[in-house]
């Protein structure tokens, strides 16, 4: 999304009082078009579904989203499969997981998380209430990582769906 589909989005989020469900998939979003979605994020109010699958957000995109969520207080659905946003990405959304509490899906498929992304997000699932669907399909995710989600399992009795195929799991 260019500067100016960007802004435009972020404006009609801020004063539409009706959408709830945003698609932007496969669209190149740019780090400066992360910025606008997530500032549209931190002021919208009725948004619950946002899809931004296969935009190569990358780790500053990811940092972006992930601060927003912090603040937001209506979605609940958020897809950023196939955005690269790797180990690092993974720390800033587990970290903003620990504190949003309104999210009950989150799709990280494809995203190149390893073992230490595994970990953060752990330690967000022995907090967070509110999620109950988790992807993290075809990562590279090992038998450690697995480890420490099903430590965090034991905490969090809330996440009935979880998603860990074509990871780098033993058997």
């Amino acid at each position: 999304i260019c500067l100016k589909g960007g802004q435009a989005i972020e404006e009609a989020l801020e004063e539409n009082k009706v959408i709830t469900t945003l698609g932007l998939s496969l669209k190149k979003i740019n780090i400066k078009g992360s910025q606008l979605i997530a500032e549209a994020l931190k002021n919208n109010k009725t948004l619950i579904a946002l899809n931004l699958f296969r935009n190569n957000l990358g780790l500053k995109g990811a940092q972006v989203i992930a601060e927003a969520l912090v603040v937001n207080k209506t979605l609940t659905n958020l897809d950023l499969r196939s955005n690269q946003i790797g180990d690092a990405g993974a720390q800033d959304i587990g970290s903003s997981l620990k504190k949003n509490m309104t999210l009950t899906s989150l799709y990280l498929g494809s995203n190149q998380i390893g073992e230490a992304g595994a970990q953060d997000i752990s330690v967000s699932l022995k907090k967070n209430t509110t999620l109950t669907s988790l992807d993290l399909e075809s990562n590279q995710i090992g038998d450690a990582g697995a480890r420490v989600i099903a430590e965090a399992l034991e905490v969090n009795t809330t996440l009935t769906s979880l998603n860990l195929n074509f990871n780098e799991i033993g058997p």
